[in-house]
């Protein structure tokens, strides 16, 4: 009885973390996409404000209002996709480093986030380049 009382308890902490972390998550995006709107610039200075601005100020706002250390549940993915021309800066986020990682459009206002229901069909991600945030931070 003691030892299904324990397995009960540590399934219930379990699933308490991960709803938990999910919230922390969603209210990260939140906090981060409303910052990114406000502080989006001309960050590579081409006189327009586009995907480049917005997935850098969003990197840049996610680390400077996250704790220490979970910076690289943020990264800047690029996705060129040669078959339809598009060419696009973007965000993958995650909770942990145990959770998946989330695709989200950083020009699209929180809760309407996600590359594939912002993009539909012109967003690819077998074309998903990786390990390029730190070649976009260096515009910071």
């Amino acid at each position: 009885m003691k030892k299904r009382i324990f397995v009960f308890l540590l399934l219930f902490s379990c699933l308490f973390l991960v709803f938990s972390e999910e919230q922390n998550l969603q209210k990260t995006l939140s906090k981060v996409s409303k910052l990114t709107h406000k502080q989006v610039r001309d960050v590579d200075k081409n006189h327009r404000i586009n995907c480049v601005d917005y997935a850098v100020i969003f990197k840049y706002v996610w680390d400077t209002n996250t704790e220490k250390g979970k910076s690289f549940n943020c990264q800047i993915i690029r996705n060129k996709n040669p078959e339809n021309g598009f060419h696009h800066l973007f965000i993958r986020v995650r909770a942990n480093s145990k959770s998946e990682w989330i695709y989200i459009e950083p020009q699209a206002k929180y809760p309407n986030l996600d590359m594939t229901k912002y993009w539909g069909t012109r967003y690819d991600p077998k074309y998903n380049i990786y390990n390029e945030t730190y070649i976009w931070k260096s515009y910071l």
